[in-house]
C-alpha cells in the first residue's frame, strides 16, 4: 500500500496474506515529514519468522532489494540451524527486483536508552573519529513499551535529551510488529528492529543495532547478533551489529564519564511505570550491581537501593544464569557486601533447579511427541 497521511504521521502500512486464510494488517508510523521507503523491504524482513515458522513460502506482491532477498536465504539457513525444530528454510519471491540503488548519508542507531545503546550513540557520537559517526536516534513505541502505554512520550522526550547532548537527533516510530508476530520475541526482536530502519531508508543508509551481548557472553538463539543482523541489508540500508567486543560492564565504565549518559539510563521493561527504572526486575538489580562492582556510584536513574531481600525475589531466564554466575565470583573479592553475595547465590541456585527440571520435562515431552511433517504453502505480503 501506498504511504498515507493521518492525523500528522506519515503510515507505512501492508497486509499479510496467511495461507492459513488469516490476513494482517502490519504498519509503521512516523512524523509526517519523514521520508519512507516505496519498496516492500521493510514488510519482507518483518515478515520472516512466521514463514520459516510456518513453512510458508513468501512472495511480495510489490518491490523489493535484490540483494536483501539474497541476505534472507542465508538469514534462514542460519537459523534453520539454530532452532532446526522450530524454523525451515522457505523461497522468497516478488513481483519486482531492486537493485543499484545508492545509500543515503544518514546515520541511525535503534536507541531504548539502555546500557548497549547509549554505550553505542556515545562510541559513535557526531564528534567522534568513528566511521559510523551517528547523527540520528530511532526510538519505537510498540517493543518495549507498548502503544496503548502514554509512558513512551516521556521515555522518548528523555532519550532526545540524551541524545542532545551529543549533537544527535532522536526520531521517534509506532509499529504494531508485535501483535503481528507475537511469537518468541527473542527470536524475533532483530527482524523488527530492522524493519523499522527499512522504512526510513530514503534517508539513512547506515544503520546500527545495538549489540545486547558480547562475543564470550552470546547466547544462542539470540534475534540479534554479530552473524544475522547484517544479513537483515539491502542495496539500500547497510545493517551493522555493534559493540559485541564489549561486555556490559565495559560498558558501564565507558559511560562513566558522560553523566547525561548515566542520567538517561532506562534498562527496564518489566515495571509498573515503562518511562523509568523499577530497580526491582532482574535486568535492573544486574546493572546496579555492575555499578557496584566497578566502583562507581548508582546514578540517579535507579532511584531505589539494592537489598538483598529483592535479590531473593527476582526470577533469573537460563540466559542470564552464566552471567550472575560471574556477577558472584567478582562480588566475591570483596566488590560486594556479603549479604547481598549470599542473595545472589540462593536466587541462582534456585534457577538452577528450575531449568533443570524444565530441561527433563521438555526431553520426556519430546520423546512421546510425534514429529509431524508440515506441507509448504505460499504467504503473500
Amino acid at each position: 500500500m501506498p504511504p498515507r497521511l493521518e492525523q500528522g504521521e506519515c503510515i507505512l502500512s501492508a497486509e499479510l496474506h496467511m495461507p492459513t486464510g488469516e490476513t494482517r494488517h502490519l504498519w509503521f508510523a512516523v512524523d509526517a515529514d519523514q521520508a519512507v521507503t516505496d519498496s516492500a523491504d521493510p514488510f519482507l524482513i518483518a515478515a520472516q519468522f512466521l514463514g520459516m515458522q510456518g513453512g510458508w513460502d513468501i512472495h511480495v506482491t510489490g518491490r523489493v532489494s535484490a540483494l536483501l532477498i539474497h541476505n534472507l536465504r542465508d538469514f534462514q539457513a542460519v537459523w534453520q540451524v539454530k532452532d532446526a525444530r522450530r524454523y525451515r528454510q522457505v523461497r522468497l519471491s516478488a513481483d519486482e527486483l531492486l537493485s543499484g540503488r545508492s545509500r543515503a548519508a544518514g546515520r541511525i542507531i535503534t536507541f531504548s536508552g539502555g546500557v548497549d545503546s547509549t554505550f553505542t550513540a556515545l562510541n559513535h557520537a557526531p564528534d567522534s573519529q568513528s566511521p559510523y559517526a551517528l547523527d540520528t536516534g530511532l526510538m519505537i513505541h510498540g517493543f518495549d513499551i507498548p502503544l496503548e502505554d502514554p509512558a513512551f512520550q516521556s521515555a522518548w522526550q528523555r532519550a532526545r535529551g540524551t541524545l542532545a547532548s551529543l549533537g544527535m537527533d532522536c526520531l521517534s516510530m509506532r509499529t504494531n510488529f508485535r501483535a503481528v508476530v507475537p511469537d518468541l520475541w527473542r527470536h524475533t526482536h532483530g527482524t523488527a528492529l530492522a524493519a523499522c530502519l527499512h522504512v526510513l531508508s530514503p534517508r539513512f543508509g547506515t544503520a546500527l543495532i545495538p549489540s545486547s551481548a558480547a562475543y564470550h557472553e552470546a547466547v544462542d538463539p539470540c534475534g540479534s547478533d554479530p552473524l544475522t543482523d547484517p544479513m537483515l541489508s539491502s542495496d539500500a540500508l547497510a545493517v551493522v551489529h555493534d559493540g559485541a567486543r564489549f561486555a556490559r560492564r565495559d560498558k558501564l565504565a565507558g559511560l562513566a564519564g558522560w553523566p547525561r549518559g548515566l542520567e538517561g539510563l532506562r534498562v527496564c521493561w518489566e515495571g509498573e511505570r515503562r518511562d523509568r527504572n523499577c530497580c526491582r526486575c532482574e535486568k535492573c538489580i544486574r546493572n546496579m550491581l555492575n555499578f557496584r562492582l566497578l566502583g562507581m556510584p548508582i546514578p540517579s536513574s535507579f532511584p531505589e537501593p539494592l537489598s538483598a531481600e529483592r535479590i531473593e525475589s527476582l526470577k533469573i531466564g537460563a540466559a542470564e544464569i552464566a552471567i550472575w554466575k560471574r556477577l558472584i565470583a567478582l562480588g566475591g573479592k570483596g566488590a560486594l557486601p556479603e549479604e547481598i553475595l549470599r542473595a545472589m547465590r540462593r536466587t541462582t541456585r534456585r534457577m538452577q533447579w528450575r531449568r533443570w527440571r524444565h530441561r527433563v520435562k521438555s526431553i520426556i515431552r519430546q520423546v512421546l511427541r510425534p514429529n509431524a511433517g508440515q506441507k509448504t504453502k505460499r504467504s503473500h505480503v
